[in-house]
């Protein structure tokens, strides 16, 4: 199936109509806050990237990509993009709302001496097919997560078989898109001679969740 046209917010969204509230937590480039809209009292997740850090690093073109491709898309176990503003120092994407994620919620330790419960084989099978049905959407147009970790599965409320939705698509890149830049060698050109569009040659993610035939290449 095609791309469906993106979710969207009736809300206007600028650095003037949006109210951070909570800080959530922080990643290479930014910070994420639960916000509320002033107009209309929505709540929003508000992803925040700093200009002047991304384009030291030359990841300006990165985060273009990341607002390309997670914009396109529709799905019930994927964040939703709901729009997009900006100011001086900050890239700003408004996301849908989730409870948290899967890493905090099922799987860390409660403290020192206390440990999660043991999830249920029909609980995590159930999470397992909603992460497999958005990946299977993601595939079917060509798109790539490239970082799928627990940390980057949400659960949209605290509910024993809560819906699944992934986030954050920071390493993602389209299969027809251009070939990595780590493929110019005449080495890795001439090995890449007889390979369709579809692979990629960047190593990427997170190092913790890097499957062993990947670090192996």
């Amino acid at each position: 199936m095609p791309m469906p046209s993106p979710t969207t917010s009736p809300d206007f969204f600028d650095t003037s109509t949006i109210q951070m509230a909570e800080f959530l937590g922080s990643g290479h480039f930014g910070s994420v806050f639960l916000a509320q809209h002033r107009w209309s009292a929505r709540r929003y997740c508000i992803k925040s990237i700093e200009k002047e850090r991304a384009r030291d690093e030359n990841a300006l073109s990165l985060i273009h990509r990341e607002v390309a491709i997670h914009s396109r898309l529709s799905h019930e176990n994927i964040v939703a993009f709901l729009g997009l503003f900006q100011d001086d120092e900050n890239v700003c994407m408004a996301l849908e709302v989730c409870q948290g994620d899967l890493f905090r919620m099922k799987l860390q330790p409660q403290s020192e001496n206390e440990y999660s419960p043991p999830m249920s084989l029909k609980e995590a099978s159930w999470y397992i097919r909603q992460v497999l049905c958005a990946l299977s959407y993601l595939h079917y147009n060509s798109v790539y997560h490239r970082d799928i970790k627990p940390e980057n599965i949400l659960m949209y409320n605290g509910d024993k078989f809560a819906t699944i939705k992934l986030c954050d698509f920071g390493y993602s890149i389209h299969a027809k898109a251009n070939a990595d830049s780590d493929a110019n060698s005449n080495a890795n050109a001439n090995a890449n001679a007889n390979r369709s569009d579809t692979w990629r040659n960047t190593f990427c993610g997170t190092k913790e969740y890097i499957p062993l035939e990947v670090r192996l290449i």
